[in-house]
């Protein structure tokens, strides 16, 4: 009963945030990617950002991709991309890394293997 009650409380936390934090887990996690899309995001500037967002099957907080994060994403997912919309079913591998930010250090999340969605080995769309 105790657990229902803890999976329910923490149901609630995740529906409270939108978006996945490195402090969510404690070690390497594999979600299957629903969907991904671009959406606008305000730059360090105030102008408009646009960044690739996934959405999982696993959870309802989606991970909004770095730039490093997005580029290890794309060369996985390369020579044949698919686009974000056909990449439902693949599967990537999350890590935790620690970074220093301006002396501070950071926890974030770092794409270790992006995995195809047939079973033939193919890349995702290819």
């Amino acid at each position: 009963m105790e657990s229902n009650l803890l999976e329910r409380q923490q149901k609630k936390k995740e529906e409270g945030r939108r978006y996945l934090r490195a402090s969510d887990v404690s070690g390497p996690i594999q979600l299957t990617i629903k969907t991904a899309r671009l959406e606008p995001f305000t730059g360090p500037n105030g102008g408009t950002e646009y960044r690739v967002v996934l959405f999982f099957e696993e959870t309802t907080q989606a991970l909004v991709l770095n730039k490093t994060n997005r580029l290890r994403f794309e060369e996985a997912t390369a020579p044949s991309r698919p686009p974000f919309y056909a990449l439902g079913g693949t599967k990537i591998v999350l890590d935790i890394r620690e970074y220093d930010i301006g002396g501070k250090k950071e926890k974030g999340f770092v794409v270790k293997a992006v995995i195809p969605s047939n079973e033939r080995g193919e890349r995702a769309g290819g």
